[in-house]
């Protein structure tokens, strides 16, 4: 990927990233959040972690992974 170090996933985040779902099309520079369900599958959102309403939704996911930055051709940045 090039750059900063500090701004490159790592090897088992970009695993991740490649089978995660994802239901709308990322926009450049936007803002995402990576979430593992309890069945082991990942989702990619734009709500973030503190957004979740846990009384509505309390299996909407099992773990936060990471927040992450669209940079375009199914690519992403930390954030």
């Amino acid at each position: 990927m090039g750059g900063d170090t500090a701004k490159e996933l790592d090897e088992d985040t970009i695993s991740i990233l490649s089978i995660a779902q994802i239901g709308v099309t990322p926009i450049l520079g936007h803002r995402y959040h990576l979430y593992k369900r309890k069945d082991g599958t990942y989702f990619i959102s734009l709500i973030e972690p503190e957004e979740w309403n846990s009384e509505k939704q309390p299996d909407a996911f099992e773990e936060f992974v990471i927040s992450l930055e669209s940079a375009g051709d199914n690519k992403w940045r930390p954030v």
